[in-house]
């Protein structure tokens, strides 16, 4: 669901916003997409861990 909901998110308002907000400019929405990327970056600054929870034993799995 990480995967499709934004997916369908995007395929609805997506062509709005190339249409109105970028003029049809695939350029411009290459440089949207850039844009959007970088913000997701800085989010991922702002994500907590708890401490202590890298010395948690690693199970070994058996499958694929």
């Amino acid at each position: 669901m990480m995967i499709v909901i934004p997916m369908l998110v995007e395929t609805l308002t997506f062509g709005s916003i190339y249409k109105h907000f970028l003029s049809g400019n695939p350029g411009g929405a290459m440089t949207f997409a850039g844009c959007l990327l970088f913000a997701a970056a800085m989010a991922t600054l702002l994500i907590k861990t708890r401490k202590g929870i890298s010395n948690m034993p690693m199970t070994r799995g058996g499958g694929h």
